[in-house]
């Protein structure tokens, strides 16, 4: 499945997955640049990078990478490998370049800037600013521009993403089925799933503390999170079936750890895990 940017109104766009709605972002300069200029067309948005053109009546097509950076997972930016690249929690950086106003910077901003270039990880939604020297900034945060899913290939349909295996490994073949290369109990697709590193025996995703209160029906987690994922946690009485806590699908906190707690009913024992979900996935 290819990832896809969809909305209301228009700005950049790929051949692709058919749009249900035309997508857009703004410059005062160079008018609307529209994610989806021709029928079935997209821009691939991947963990790690992005690709595909989308195209401004007053500027032309805009290319926003092709796909292929030079170490298989981020484009360096320099002479043959430039593109807008994705650092796993919906922040861009790098360039986009269009033939007939030259670049377009998505790096100019600092993670603290308000206006920095992203997308939301919770709703896809776009915000900020992407800047040209020769046709000033461009408003990404329109409200025409969603990311519905995005793209995690698995060529060799081993479980993990080939753009999670080259950043790690460097090739597709080092993991694969079942592989624990750093020997800590969690498989190399778990930690793919966990983005946790694969290489350090110290780093997977784990409970750290547990707490009960009120009666042994409460119960306070702390667990190792990662920014560029989801969370959530189930609860089980026979290690068998499980059940979602009324938490859902939650953001972790900032830091390294995060803590949540809730009440389930009963005081029978309880078992409890913590189960990674990848952000914005392909429906």
């Amino acid at each position: 499945m290819k990832a896809i940017l969809t909305s209301v109104v228009a700005l950049l766009a790929l051949p692709g997955a058919a749009l249900a709605q035309p997508t857009f972002a703004y410059s005062a300069n160079a008018g609307w640049i529209n994610v989806a200029p021709l029928p079935d067309t997209y821009i691939d948005v991947g963990e790690t990078f992005l690709s595909g053109y989308v195209y401004g009546a007053n500027i032309g097509w805009i290319s926003m990478g092709d796909g292929t950076p030079t170490n298989g997972y981020s484009y360096a930016n320099t002479s043959g490998d430039t593109g807008v690249n994705n650092d796993g929690t919906g922040n861009l950086s790098g360039f986009a370049y269009s033939a007939n106003t030259g670049w377009i910077d998505f790096g100019w901003a600092g993670l603290a800037d308000p206006n920095r270039p992203r997308f939301d990880l919770a709703d896809g939604q776009f915000h900020g600013f992407a800047y040209s020297a020769n046709c000033g900034w461009v408003n990404l945060g329109s409200g025409y521009l969603t990311v519905l899913n995005i793209n995690r290939p698995d060529t060799d349909a081993d479980g993990i993403d080939d753009t999670w295996e080259r950043k790690w490994f460097g090739n597709l073949t080092t993991a694969g089925l079942g592989t624990d290369r750093d020997g800590d109990g969690a498989s190399d697709a778990a930690e793919a799933i966990a983005d946790t590193d694969p290489l350090d025996r110290s780093d997977y995703l784990k409970i750290t503390s547990q707490a009960y209160t009120n009666g042994q029906t409460t119960v306070s987690l702390v667990f190792t999170s990662q920014p560029s994922r989801r969370y959530r946690i189930q609860h089980s009485t026979d290690l068998v079936n499980w059940s979602d806590s009324p938490l859902a699908t939650f953001a972790p906190d900032a830091g390294p750890t995060t803590a949540r707690g809730f009440t389930f009913a009963g005081n029978a024992r309880h078992f409890f895990r913590v189960v990674a979900v990848l952000p914005l996935p392909e429906p």
